[in-house]
């Protein structure tokens, strides 16, 4: 639920937290239906490159495990 009443179906990050607004002692009775509109790295998180960068990641850090001469290129890339 995330605090939010009227919602758009999109996933926020987890660090920026939703709450309902009750005002100065419950003066605030009612949230309002308009929301901050969300950011551009709120977006990014939800493309499919997003998951496919991850994955290749997840993947060379695996190699790199096994092939300790990878390990090092794959830290240098995952800071980038």
């Amino acid at each position: 639920w995330r605090g939010r009443i009227y919602g758009h179906g999109l996933a926020r990050a987890p660090f920026a937290r939703g709450r309902v607004f009750h005002g100065v002692w419950g003066s605030g009775l009612f949230q309002s239906i308009y929301g901050p509109a969300p950011t551009p790295l709120d977006f990014l998180t939800m493309v499919p490159e997003w998951y496919l960068g991850a994955l290749a990641l997840s993947v060379l850090a695996a190699l790199g495990l096994l092939w300790a001469p990878l390990a090092l290129p794959v830290l240098v890339l995952s800071i980038a």
